[in-house]
């Protein structure tokens, strides 16, 4: 992961915000001995692609990482890609493998999860039992995230499961990359 520092220099002059300078010493702090690099760039303002970037980056390796350290050592990123598309941008129930989800529900006698109510594990074990049949869940794309406003409520929603699963929250995207 790599940490961003914003500052701005203004009339030959750097001026950088008291927390971003104890942010940036306290992370120099913690490094271990080596060599480093700074990149020094121009601000970007961030798009929908960016943020997709930001979600498949650092969004899963982090709630990945949350999710071993709580004693799910086997989650890997792609199934928590899968599993926060579902919970929070949903199945896509107007595909007609979605008939055959529910018949496997009922001939099973299981329940198919519903997404915004599942934790990872009840996800994994509907994928695990609709792939012993040959069916993959239709999850939405991210791309029905049709704007910023959008792409931010899905992530706001990531941070607070974060906050309830693993009491932190997500690293902000204006600080990694």
């Amino acid at each position: 992961m790599n940490h961003k520092f914003q500052f701005c220099k203004c009339k030959g002059t750097v001026q950088m915000d008291d927390a971003i300078k104890k942010r940036r010493a306290d992370l120099i702090r913690t490094l271990n001995d080596g060599d480093y690099e700074i990149i020094i760039r121009k601000v970007e303002n961030w798009d929908v692609s960016q943020m997709n970037k930001f979600f498949h980056g650092v969004i899963l390796s982090f709630v990945a990482k949350g999710y071993k350290s709580t004693g799910n050592g086997n989650v890997s990123p792609q199934d928590v890609r899968r599993f926060l598309k579902a919970k929070y941008i949903g199945y896509d129930t107007a595909e007609p493998i979605w008939r055959a989800v529910k018949m496997l529900d009922h001939y099973k006698n299981k329940s198919v999860i519903e997404p915004s109510t599942a934790d990872i594990d009840a996800f994994l074990a509907t994928e695990k039992l609709c792939s012993e049949v040959g069916i993959v869940l239709p999850i939405k794309s991210l791309t029905v995230l049709k704007d910023k406003d959008e792409f931010h409520a899905f992530i706001d929603s990531i941070n607070a499961l974060c906050k309830d699963k693993f009491n932190c929250e997500l690293p902000p995207s204006n600080e990694v990359e």
